[in-house]
């Protein structure tokens, strides 16, 4: 569970799942999923009242494209 996220949980679930304490875990906080989402909201309009395939291929193209623009800077 994400570093942040993490806090919200039960002690038990903290010491068994936080990315601290997991072997072969590197050092993140794991919220890149979080931030990396909120890029999507603008799409929130159209994407709702597509088809699933649409849907799907609309998310798609956004995504590819978020993944060029973190390759080339």
């Amino acid at each position: 569970v994400p570093s942040w996220h993490i806090n919200a949980h039960s002690d038990t679930c903290r010491s068994s799942f936080s990315l601290l304490h997991m072997q072969g875990a590197g050092r993140t906080c794991g919220e890149e999923v979080e931030t990396s989402w909120a890029h999507t909201n603008p799409l929130a309009a159209s994407i709702c009242e597509m088809g699933g395939a649409n849907r799907h291929e609309a998310l798609d193209d956004h995504w590819n494209a978020w993944n060029f623009h973190k390759t080339i800077g």
